[in-house]
This record gives C-alpha cells, sequence and structure tokens, in this order.
C-alpha cells in the first residue's frame, strides 16, 4: 500500500499513517482476503496509537507477514 503523496523524507510518519490506512480498511473489508496474522495485529495497534515505528520495524512486520500468510496458506492446503 503506498500513500496519496510523496513528499520529503521528514514527513514518512504522515506517509505511513496514510498507507497504514489503506492497509487497515483492506483488512477490514468484508471480502478482505488478507490473512489476519500477528502482524497485521501490531499494525493495527500502530495505526489506533498513530505511531510510527521506523522503516526497518516495518520492514520486520511485512516480512513477518508473509510468512505467517505463507504457513497458513500452506496449512490450508494440508502442505506442512
Amino acid at each position: 500500500f503506498l500513500s496519496d503523496k510523496n513528499t520529503k523524507p521528514k514527513s514518512r510518519g504522515s506517509l505511513f499513517l496514510n498507507a497504514l490506512s489503506k492497509l487497515i480498511n483492506a483488512v477490514d473489508s468484508k471480502d478482505s482476503n488478507i490473512f489476519k496474522t500477528k502482524a497485521i495485529e501490531q499494525f493495527q495497534e500502530l495505526y489506533t496509537s498513530k505511531y510510527y515505528p521506523g522503516v526497518s520495524f516495518v520492514r520486520q512486520l511485512l516480512l513477518t507477514h508473509h510468512i505467517e500468510t505463507l504457513s497458513l496458506y500452506n496449512n490450508q492446503k494440508g502442505e506442512v
């Protein structure tokens, strides 16, 4: 998800929150195919608190979500 604006790096927090709101809206959508992983729960907490933890933590959450999604998908298919 991308923010609507692409401005100077000093406003990274607001850019993150803008993109994060798109993620949360997609997750909360009734026809969402996004697994509600522990990483998504952490993204939801960040959204609620309006907190930008920094790019390295966001990347860690993204990787965690991808790993959790692959694991859940494989478990549904009977592949472990």
